[in-house]
């Protein structure tokens, strides 16, 4: 596929794919092959895991910041992201938290809109991860949980062994696709 073909599927402009595809083929996870004269496809040599675990050291965890409250006054729903995410894909109990994802931008809308009560870094009944990118899904989805493979990106650094545990496991049984 080209990055144009790439573009629609995805919640990202064509710049942004083509830029993502540049990154990807700098780090040689891919490569850029010209199909014709006015179009490149893009071609990974590696399929699925082996993709996966080849990405490992220049994959990035998704999350920015992380915000905790004690009551928020919502008009839009939002995924709902970290051990609660985890519950959902997973036999591990939810926290007592709720928690959701937000991108920088949808963030500092709600920020602004002053729907937080107590906003701060410590604790709360509500944790907002801000993520450096929204929820990977087919365009124009609306999905209620993040995506898998970004949930363990953003619970790989978690030292508590039953998340170690269950990411490990989402991995193991990821239907990784050619």
């Amino acid at each position: 596929m080209s990055p144009r073909d790439i573009a629609p599927l995805l919640p990202y402009s064509y710049e942004s794919v083509t830029l993502g595809v540049t990154c990807l083929e700098d780090v040689g996870l891919c490569q850029k092959i010209q199909n014709g004269q006015r179009s490149k496809v893009v071609h990974f040599e590696l399929k699925g895991k082996e993709l996966w675990d080849k990405a490992q050291n220049v994959l990035l965890s998704p999350v920015e910041n992380r915000i905790f409250c004690d009551d928020i006054r919502l008009d839009a729903e939002y995924p709902v992201c970290g051990i609660n995410a985890l519950a959902h894909y997973s036999m591990l109990n939810r926290d007592r938290e709720e928690m959701i994802m937000m991108t920088s931008k949808e963030y500092r809308a709600v920020k602004s809109a002053d729907v937080m009560e107590n906003p701060n870094i410590y604790d709360g009944n509500y944790i907002i991860e801000v993520w450096k990118y929204p929820v990977v899904s087919k365009m124009g989805d609306k999905s209620q949980w993040v995506d898998r493979l970004s949930l363990v990106l953003s619970l790989r650094d978690d030292d508590d062994p039953r998340v170690e545990k269950e990411v490990e496991r989402i991995i193991s049984e990821q239907k990784w696709k050619d």
